[in-house]
């Protein structure tokens, strides 16, 4: 039986377990050859090891997201729990750039991003859930504990591509939900060829803190 066990690590600082880490190594474990990454979610963050239950499991306890993959029309949805055993601490850096062209309203911006390396999945994903966050850190100084909550409506293939990979990243605010301190954003998300059209898009969420009140447009 495969070790349903993800080797997932606390980055440099970070007191949690980065969601992009999760769904990659997830993929190399469970997804099939040719399949899409379509959807993610999580309800909570973990400084701790996590593991997955296959499509079809039974209950289980600490169970923090889930992740969707899609394969010939066939959906594969594998559900994530925590370990309560925490997690080993590198200092591995992340090798994202990203260049920011335009933020012309709040949570609404425009970036250039390039990796010499080869793409694969998790470059991706660290690309755009940075890109993301930084428009968040944006809003006001007092903005705070900001983290990828999902991800819906994309098809991004898990397997990468050769060679560099560069393009622009486009975000735009479709909604900011407020209750007290807490705020949970959705923003819409394309990215494509420098001039081009959009070749994968979809949404993401994340959620914040901030005592200051954040209004938008």
């Amino acid at each position: 039986m495969r070790d349903q066990t993800l080797p997932v690590f606390l980055r440099g600082d970070r007191s949690y377990v980065q969601g992009t880490q999760i769904i990659a190594r997830l993929a190399e474990q469970v997804a099939p050859e040719g399949s899409l990454l379509t959807q993610a979610t999580f309800n909570q963050i973990t400084a701790n090891t996590v593991s997955w239950l296959a499509p079809g499991s039974g209950d289980a306890d600490n169970l923090i997201g889930q992740v969707h993959f899609v394969k010939d029309d066939q959906e594969h949805v594998y559900r994530l729990r925590d370990s309560g055993v925490a997690a080993p601490r590198l200092d591995a850096p992340m090798d994202v750039q990203l260049n920011l062209v335009k933020a012309p309203t709040p949570l609404t911006g425009q970036y250039q991003y390039r990796f010499e390396a080869p793409g694969n999945l998790e470059r991706l994903l660290n690309v755009l859930v940075q890109a993301v966050k930084a428009l968040h850190e944006r809003l006001a100084p007092g903005v705070h504990d900001v983290w990828f909550t999902g991800m819906r409506q994309f098809a991004l293939p898990v397997q990468g591509q050769s060679g560099p990979f560069s393009g622009v990243i486009d975000i735009g605010l479709r909604r900011l939900a407020r209750r007290e301190h807490q705020y949970q954003s959705l923003v819409e998300v394309r990215v494509g060829e420098h001039g081009g059209q959009a070749r994968l898009q979809g949404v993401f969420s994340f959620a914040f803190k901030s005592e200051q009140t954040i209004h938008v447009d």
